[in-house]
C-alpha cells in the first residue's frame, strides 16, 4: 500500500513537471543542403525516437545554441574542424538528462549524428506523459536518463534519414 501510493506521488509530480513543458512551434521547410566547403566540417544533426518525442530537443554545438529539432527531423551545421561538443536537450522540466558527444571533425568531412533513444522493454512500468494539457504518450517508470544518446552512424545510414525525415533549418534561439 505504502509503495502504491509513493507511485501515486511520483506520478504527480512527474505530470506536474512535465505538464509546464512547452513545445515550441518550429517551421518544417524545404530541403537545402549545405555548400560545399574546403575550410569547414559538416554536420548532420537526425533526431529519431528521443523521448519525449512530442518535444523539441534543443540542440547546441560548442555551447552555442543553433537547432529546434522535433522528433523525425533532421538539420545540417557547417563548423570550423577541431574537437567539438555536440549536445542535445530538452526543457528542464522534462526531466531528460542532456546527451553529449565530443569529436574531432576534419575540414571538408561530412558526419551523420543520430540522436535517438532506446524502447523500453515490456517488464518496465508504463506512466502517462503529459504537457500542456496534451496526451503524449507512455514513459517508463526506469530513468529516462538512459534513453536518448548522441552516436554517430555511418554516411548510407545517415543519408537514407535525409531522405525520410523532415528539415528543419539551423536557427540561433
Amino acid at each position: 500500500m505504502a509503495t502504491l501510493r509513493l507511485h501515486s506521488v511520483c506520478l504527480g509530480l512527474l505530470l506536474c513537471a512535465v505538464g509546464c513543458a512547452s513545445v515550441p512551434d518550429v517551421a518544417k521547410t524545404t530541403y537545402v543542403p549545405p555548400p560545399q566547403s574546403s575550410e569547414l566540417a559538416t554536420v548532420y544533426l537526425l533526431r529519431q525516437n528521443s523521448m519525449p518525442t512530442a518535444l523539441t530537443a534543443r540542440i547546441q554545438v560548442n555551447g552555442k545554441k543553433i537547432a529546434l529539432l522535433p522528433d523525425d527531423c533532421f538539420t545540417w551545421i557547417q563548423v570550423p574542424p577541431g574537437q567539438t561538443r555536440l549536445e542535445a536537450a530538452f526543457n528542464p522540466a522534462s526531466g531528460v538528462k542532456t546527451a553529449a558527444l565530443d569529436m574531432a571533425l576534419e575540414a571538408s568531412q561530412t558526419y551523420y549524428i543520430r540522436y535517438s533513444g532506446a524502447i523500453p522493454s515490456s517488464n518496465q512500468s508504463q506512466v502517462p506523459v503529459i504537457a500542456g494539457g496534451r496526451f503524449l504518450g507512455m514513459a517508463s517508470t526506469s530513468s529516462l536518463d538512459s534513453w536518448n544518446e548522441l552516436r554517430a552512424v555511418d554516411e548510407p545510414q545517415g543519408r537514407a534519414f535525409l531522405t525520410s525525415f523532415a528539415y528543419v533549418a539551423a536557427q540561433t534561439w
